[in-house]
């Protein structure tokens, strides 16, 4: 069964596009600060000036109370005397914050001479504070374990040393990559002292953990002190940001991105913060934050945090049925400058084979591709927009077992800043091109498709997915007509819907509430396989929820997967079993390229086995 072509966004955090040059790679992500404020002073009820240092922030699941956890101490700074963590808390990361008492103090009975670094998650009803346990021996500080289901009172781990290494091995911070959990800390390349590196180890129970490996290793070497310390990683629109202190100064962080959450380069500069021990911190709108604190800071300070994506790309989901036998197919992009193009058709119970290369030279770095059945053939074709001044859209038709050559359809179609997507949007069974204009005027333009181009484009919507938001495609009303959506994310996390007439989109209205909160991903699907396309949402933490249509608005969001696509992977939507229902696929874009899908059952979805093993390489765009 046909379903309207949507898709979905790398979102773009707190601001700004970068403009690119049609056929030229696009500029690297950066990533900025705002204004420093300071937020919270330990000195409150003491007699002298205290100071933070190392620190984390996390908000109680419950209640949503923010905490913090840092390092502590009277100054002048004493760090191999610094033997409690301090603890406040407040509504929001601004503030106001209420002093606590300590929440840990070094304990020499259990290997503790002083203690550095806190840092805290929440998984499956508890609460993980990890810390570096200070010895007399500077090659075998010891990583310690504390556990709590109420952020107050905390208890050791059984296991401590979870691990030891130096040279005053410190700063853990630990963060969800696929099935598996990271933790990265601030090491030396041997324990005695040597390049300043950021190691990891991994674990599956978030308490045994792999043997040391390394992430990032700078040129510069020591002991203590370097430039790799404070390690923070977060995922952001397809890349990984490693943030380190301090390079050139106490106050000078900086920030590098990769592809890979497991190698970063020196070379893979994207920012620099103004800011000491500087923590990622999210609220669940979506706001960001970068914080600071340090020895004669005066306490914790915190700014907004910018990340500039080089691009704006929204993939909400499009049939992708390139041999037309009724089971949607995988595709990737290499976007490098050979251009190649890998097709893994469905068996309906995997992706068969190695992935074949259908087309080898299509949609350079910078570029926009997606699919769609653009000449009503029955086999879905792969288009490119070129963005930047020439805005050229070119398409490659399929045969069934390639994509033949690229042909220009359209001089003049979605410029710099836009969201290009796809879908038959007047219904005679040939897929369109809509773009978004995803800025103050929120215009939206579609140009139909003859079968061997694209007419010229014309105003369909005067007002409707503006910048911040991620709007797509799909016929959510089941009449064979994609409509327009899109989700307003943030903190209202609103889906507004404006269906076509076939010949324009009508007025926009909301049909949804509190969809998409935040970070989370969206996309669109049939799922239950009524002909009417649903809501899903993917959560970092790996939760699928599904809000279905009933035609003239979405019902409440239900939880249909438990874990599928963390934080990291890149979901999408098709019928891979030909079932006629949506089921869901994502790409791990790691090294190793593995490929999962989980079946709808039209309730729900199934158990997500693996259906390749190497596919969908990272910075590729995989649909």
């Amino acid at each position: 069964m046909r379903r309207g072509p949507v898709l979905l966004a790398l979102l773009v955090l707190l601001a700004g596009l970068l403009v690119t040059p049609a056929g030229a790679a696009p500029a690297p992500p950066t990533v900025s600060a705002g204004q420093f404020v300071r937020v919270y002073d330990p000195s409150v009820g003491e007699t002298q000036q205290w100071y933070y240092n190392d620190h984390t922030l996390v908000r109680d699941v419950v209640t949503g109370t923010w905490h913090v956890f840092a390092i502590t101490h009277a100054e002048p700074q004493n760090p191999l005397d610094e033997k409690s963590f301090g603890h406040a808390t407040a509504p929001s990361p601004s503030g106001p914050w209420t002093k606590r008492p300590f929440a840990l103090t070094a304990n020499p009975a259990a290997g503790e001479s002083h203690i550095w670094a806190p840092y805290v998650l929440y998984d499956n009803g508890l609460y993980y504070m990890y810390y570096a346990a200070g010895t007399p021996d500077h090659a075998a500080y010891r990583m310690h374990l504390a556990t709590s289901t109420d952020l107050t009172t905390w208890t050791r781990s059984p296991a401590n040393p979870l691990f030891a290494d130096g040279f005053d091995a410190r700063d853990p911070m630990v963060t969800r990559v696929g099935p598996q959990w990271v933790m990265y800390y601030t090491a030396n390349s041997t324990p005695q002292g040597g390049n300043h590196q950021v190691a990891y180890r991994t674990s599956v129970d978030l308490v045994h953990w792999s043997a040391k490996q390394v992430a990032f290793q700078h040129p510069a070497s020591g002991t203590s002190g370097g430039p790799t310390e404070s390690p923070f990683v977060v995922f952001r629109d397809g890349w990984w940001y490693l943030s380190v202190c301090c390079e050139q100064g106490y106050k000078d962080t900086r920030v590098y991105r990769s592809r890979d959450p497991f190698h970063f380069t020196v070379n893979d500069l994207a920012g620099r913060v103004d800011a000491h021990a500087a923590e990622i911190v999210t609220e669940p709108s979506g706001a960001t934050w970068v914080t600071g604190a340090g020895w004669n800071q005066g306490g914790l300070y915190l700014a907004p945090l910018s990340v500039n994506p080089a691009q704006t790309n929204v993939f909400l989901g499009s049939s992708a049925d390139f041999d037309g036998d009724g089971r949607d197919d995988v595709v990737t992009f290499t976007l490098d400058p050979l251009a190649d193009v890998y097709v893994a058709l469905s068996s309906g119970a995997g992706f068969t084979g190695t992935s074949a290369k259908w087309h080898d030279f299509f949609a350079l770095s910078g570029e926009t591709p997606l699919t769609g059945d653009f000449d009503g053939d029955g086999r879905d074709d792969v288009v490119t927009f070129t963005h930047g001044a020439s805005a050229d859209v070119f398409v490659a038709l399929s045969t069934g077992t390639s994509f033949g050559a690229s042909a220009k359809w359209h001089d003049f179609f979605s410029l710099d800043g836009e969201v290009p997507a796809v879908g038959d949007v007047n219904g005679d069974g040939r897929d369109d091109i809509v773009t978004f204009t995803h800025n103050s005027l929120g215009d939206v333009h579609v140009a139909l498709s003859t079968g061997s181009s694209f007419q010229p484009a014309g105003i369909w919507h005067d007002w409707f997915g503006i910048a911040g938001e991620s709007p797509s495609v799909a016929d959510v009303n089941g009449d064979g007509r994609d409509d327009i959506v899109t989700f307003t994310q943030g903190g209202l996390a609103d889906v507004y819907v404006a269906l076509s007439t076939g010949t324009g989109f009508g007025v926009s209205q909301k049909w949804h509430e509190q969809f998409a909160m935040g970070l989370t991903d969206p996309r669109l699907g049939d799922v239950n396989g009524d002909g009417r396309a649903d809501l899903l949402q993917f959560s970092r933490e790996g939760v699928v929820s599904v809000a279905l249509s009933t035609g003239s608005s979405f019902a409440p969001a239900v939880r249909w997967h438990d874990f599928f696509a963390p934080q990291g992977e890149f979901p999408y939507v098709g019928d891979y079993n030909g079932d006629g229902r949506d089921d869901i696929v994502t790409f791990t874009h790691l090294p190793s390229a593995d490929v999962y899908v989980a079946l709808s059952t039209g309730t729900g979805f199934g158990p997500g086995p693996k259906w390749h093993d190497y596919f969908g390489l990272p910075g590729e765009i995989s649909l």
